[in-house]
């Protein structure tokens, strides 16, 4: 797993290209995700139309790699079409996070995919054209073929983590030093520290961001604030 989450592949493309879209502002929109920017990628990326109504949020293009059936489109249909079990269906549980104010996600773990055990690493990425309420979610999965016994020796569970640090995010902290969990704010981002204020406290503690992204263990992105 720790492999898998390294690898700086057909994920850390799309979320690079994401995040040079949105450099100005806090999300990039739909105009910004040019098709041929991404190129050979869109095979294994899902565009969504974000509808209030959750369950009524459609497909606007699915790429041939994350089709649940080989040659079956599911391009204008709703999200309610696709399967739960397929890799497809596992990264749509997801979605409902989007519903509401939301960072970029990243997601790595085990699926099952045309009938076959995989492990994947997949992005999810909210998409706002007017900079506030997200309309659409891009997302990306890469996925290898899971080897017999393999699921012995790789960290398999399924891991969820927020992929960008930014200010208003609250977060719950792990810190046995301060008697264990809570909940904090973070105040600012400069570089490669991130200052948090403890909620009922007006103390800031500084945390690394990439650690805060790496570890779910110990670091648990909340809400915005």
């Amino acid at each position: 797993m720790d492999t898998l989450l390294e690898e700086r592949r057909l994920v850390s493309r799309v979320f690079r290209h994401w995040t040079e879209m949105s450099a100005a502002k806090r999300f990039a929109s739909l105009d910004d995700i040019d098709p041929w920017l991404v190129g050979d990628d869109w095979a294994n990326c899902v565009l969504i139309r974000v509808d209030p109504e959750l369950d009524r949020s459609t497909f606007v293009v699915v790429g041939k790699n994350l089709l649940p059936q080989h040659n079956e489109s599911l391009d204008g249909q709703p999200i309610a079409a696709c399967p739960k079990e397929p890799l497809l269906g596992a990264i749509l549980k997801y979605l409902p996070r989007f519903h509401r104010d939301a960072g970029p996600l990243g997601i790595a773990g085990t699926a099952t995919h045309h009938g076959a055990p995989i492990l994947f690493r997949a992005v999810l990425l909210p998409l706002s054209k007017n900079g506030a309420c997200i309309d659409h979610v891009l997302g990306a999965a890469n996925f290898r073929a899971l080897h017999n016994g393999e699921e012995k020796q790789l960290r398999t569970r399924l891991q969820v983590a927020m992929l960008k640090v930014e200010t208003g995010q609250i977060w719950s902290v792990y810190a046995p030093l301060l008697g264990g969990w809570m909940q904090a704010k973070v105040t600012a981002v400069e570089g490669d520290g991130a200052t948090l204020r403890p909620t009922g406290t007006m103390q800031t503690i500084t945390l690394k961001p990439s650690e805060m992204m790496r570890y779910p263990e110990r670091y648990r992105f909340i809400s915005y604030s």
